[in-house]
């Protein structure tokens, strides 16, 4: 099932990418990633958003967001980050057509370091490739979206230029999930250490059940009291943070 899943995953982003229009090198043997790529045709949008709430008409797949901004000379020396808050679901970045970062799922901040020599004076672009798998894609908001260079912010939020890659249905989820499937943590993550001597155990609680209190308040107690008599350690305490 995990095989199976895996190469489920991997056929879906193969045949994004290969029919993805942003990757495929156009007459002058650029990219949309390039800096010096003719966008003038592309649409505008405002960032940060789900692209779907600002009537970007495809679910799923890549779109491409570019923005300019200007810097003079003593600032392509000086320090740089591009911080591009939250992104559905993946991203890869690039400034003036040099990849600096690029994150494949999406939870973490996006907070990539700009090497000295990408950096131009005068016009500069930032470009993110931006797929998404399922539900809805594009920039989470009330994050931040700039670019530190030096001491000073360059504010990213506002207008950007988009263009769709390449659409796509979704991404149908895993078919085996160690939290879903019967036993799968118990078998996984339990079983192999009951004989190990514990003091105790400190339990974290996600959130993706507080709509059910009630089934809680009957499964949490009911899974320590299956832990104490699976260690056979007596009743030893378990702590719970969240």
């Amino acid at each position: 099932m995990i095989a199976s899943d895996h190469k489920r995953n991997d056929d879906w982003y193969n045949q994004l990418n290969a029919q993805d229009l942003g990757l495929k090198p156009n007459d002058k043997n650029l990219t949309w990633s390039d800096r010096d790529y003719d966008a003038s045709m592309w649409q505008t949008t405002v960032l940060p958003s789900f692209w779907q709430d600002k009537g970007i008409d495809t679910k799923n797949g890549v779109v491409w967001f570019r923005k300019e901004f200007e810097l003079s000379k003593a600032e392509t020396n000086l320090p740089a980050k591009l911080i591009l808050g939250r992104i559905v679901d993946a991203d890869t970045a690039f400034i003036n057509g040099r990849k600096v970062g690029n994150t494949t799922y999406q939870y973490p901040p996006r907070r990539y370091s700009v090497d000295k020599n990408i950096l131009k004076a005068g016009k500069n672009v930032v470009v993110v490739r931006v797929i998404s798998s399922a539900g809805k894609g594009g920039f989470v908001s009330d994050k931040p979206y700039q670019l530190n260079v030096g001491s000073r912010t360059i504010d990213l939020n506002g207008p950007w230029s988009f263009r769709v890659g390449a659409e796509s249905l979704p991404l149908a989820g895993p078919s085996f999930q160690e939290y879903k499937q019967p036993l799968g943590f118990f078998n996984a993550m339990l079983s192999p250490i009951l004989k190990t001597k514990i003091k105790g155990a400190i339990w974290y609680q996600g959130e993706s059940n507080t709509d059910r209190p009630t089934e809680y308040a009957t499964l949490f107690p009911a899974m320590i009291r299956d832990w104490r008599k699976q260690f056979q350690q007596g009743n030893f305490p378990l702590f719970l943070f969240s």
